[in-house]
């Protein structure tokens, strides 16, 4: 796995995503969050990927006042979980979500101080 690699991949497409994005994950939600409760190497990520999809609906919703990087990082990290054939495809037996979970953890470093302010203004 090449993570620099898929380092640069999530902050180009993160760069460009917006609202759009952000209603595409919300539209498969269900889809997103059985692939998370279903693998092992994902469900750790279960309580982040809830935060995750209450910051967009309350972004989509203007609920809450929340930067529109952040938005478009976790929505193209949600898509990438949702996507089977990502870097390494998930088909791939032990190593298929491992680079899902890698994106997961580099989304969460990236928009931490935003989840801690969601949290404090938010809920």
């Amino acid at each position: 796995m090449d993570k620099e690699k898929i380092k640069k991949e999530f902050f180009e497409k993160s760069e460009k995503a917006g609202k759009d994005e952000a209603i595409k994950v919300l539209e498969n939600e269900d889809d997103i969050f059985s692939k998370i409760i279903e693998n092992a190497d994902l469900s750790d990520f279960i309580d982040d990927v809830k935060i995750f999809f209450m910051m967009i609906r309350d972004f989509i919703n203007g609920k809450c006042d929340i930067p529109i990087g952040t938005i478009g990082a976790i929505s193209i990290a949600l898509l990438y979980v949702l996507n089977p054939l990502d870097i390494i495809p998930d088909a791939v037996p032990i190593v298929g979500y491992i680079d899902d979970a890698f994106v997961l953890k580099i989304c969460l470093e990236f928009v931490k101080s935003d989840i801690e302010d969601y949290k404090k203004k938010c809920l």
